[in-house]
């Protein structure tokens, strides 16, 4: 693939049943500056990218390849995620600021360790965790969200303890609205 007419892109959508792994050149997603959508599904990749748009505003890939998120993400506009069966240890490190996310699914990652700090996402609605079965730490300002209106947690088997104070009450305030999926 050339450089023609990346920086022009603003959605891509590969759907390759059939195909176990393709290769793909990572570099090119750099070029991609106006790139808003981004969905990859039934097809696995050997590697993740190395950058990619900051524009981005919903990225759905399943078996994403990396243990994280490329570090230069800006998320401001990002609204939507979703990475289940994802290689990701962690999502990111460090603080990331992404006042329009509201969904965040890396259900059934089971490289995936930790959380990262939610203080930066304030619209958070949903985090789906389900099957994230070397989950052992859920951030402690994820009890801080008031927006937040359902977790599951569902088959997170490494999971030591919700520890937090606030993620305590929340969780205790959720048997009666339903917020937490634990089991």
């Amino acid at each position: 693939m050339d450089n023609t007419g990346k920086e022009k892109i603003e959605a891509i959508f590969l759907d390759m049943p059939g195909i176990t792994e393709a290769q793909w050149n990572m570099k090119a997603f750099s070029k991609m500056s106006k790139l808003r959508l981004l969905k990859i599904i039934n097809v696995q990749l050997s590697e993740g990218p190395e950058d990619l748009s900051n524009k981005l505003r919903f990225l759905e890939w399943h078996f994403y390849p990396s243990k994280s998120l490329p570090t230069s993400l800006q998320m401001d506009e990002l609204v939507e995620l979703h990475m289940p069966n994802s290689s990701i240890e962690q999502l990111w490190y460090g603080y990331k600021r992404a006042v329009n996310l509201k969904i965040i699914d890396l259900s059934n990652s089971l490289s995936l360790v930790r959380t990262p700090n939610f203080i930066g996402i304030p619209n958070l609605k949903r985090l789906i965790l389900e099957g994230c079965t070397s989950l052992y730490e859920v951030h402690p300002s994820l009890g801080s969200h008031k927006k937040l209106q359902y977790v599951n947690l569902v088959n997170c088997r490494s999971l030591r303890s919700i520890e937090h104070e606030q993620l305590q009450e929340a969780y205790k305030d959720s048997k009666k609205h339903r917020l937490f999926e634990i089991a």
